[in-house]
């Protein structure tokens, strides 16, 4: 590239309002939830909210206050449990029932199960956070079957912990970034980093 192209491109791109080393510097919150796969209500998806699914509605309620950037990932209690549950994750897969989950991957001998991020931010409509819309579909109550999660409810027996780092507003420009450098570390057994 030269300097013409190399200006032309740094003009593009928006500049951080926030230095990477800087976003530590804030105060970031681990929300952290224990749900009991085992316990889940059956979806309705005629029903307009998530009212009726009484096992998971604190974490919902809670995740619904959440409108900053945030980092999740789900883990079982141990190595053991976590292979255990990608195997009744990939034998849910071959049943190819219709809903979308997250990839196979290479990684192994973990217990940190999925690793994403949701911008911050709440829907238009039904005051609903972003990230506590992406969780609930995870849990497996999103009526959308082509909505890629890991739809516990269809396949999961054991507890999972859900953590949930709440990042300052202005990470976002570093959400996949820093998706990377956690997926490096903490090797999720399904999706692609």
């Amino acid at each position: 590239m030269n300097k013409t192209e190399t200006k032309k491109l740094s003009e593009i791109i928006s500049k951080p309002e926030i230095s990477f080393d800087s976003i530590f510097s804030k105060e970031i919150k681990l929300h952290k939830f224990i749900i009991e796969c085992s316990k889940l209500e059956e979806p309705d998806y005629n029903m307009k909210d998530l009212g009726y699914v009484k096992s998971v509605n604190p974490i919902i309620r809670e995740l619904m206050q959440i409108v900053n950037p945030c980092i999740y990932w789900f883990e079982a209690d141990n190595e053991f449990e976590a292979d255990e549950m990608m195997g009744d994750l990939n034998t849910f897969r071959n049943k190819k029932i219709g809903r979308t989950i997250p990839p196979k991957n290479k990684n192994y001998g973990g217990k940190c199960l999925y690793l994403g991020v949701r911008q911050g931010g709440m829907r238009k409509k039904g005051n609903f956070s972003f990230i506590a819309g992406r969780i609930s579909i995870h849990l497996g109550y999103y009526h959308v079957n082509s909505t890629q999660g890991l739809n516990l409810v269809y396949w999961a027996n054991h507890n999972v912990v859900l953590n949930v780092l709440e990042l300052p507003q202005e990470s976002s420009i570093y959400l996949n970034l820093l998706e990377k450098l956690l997926a490096s570390q903490m090797k999720p057994l399904c999706g692609r980093h």
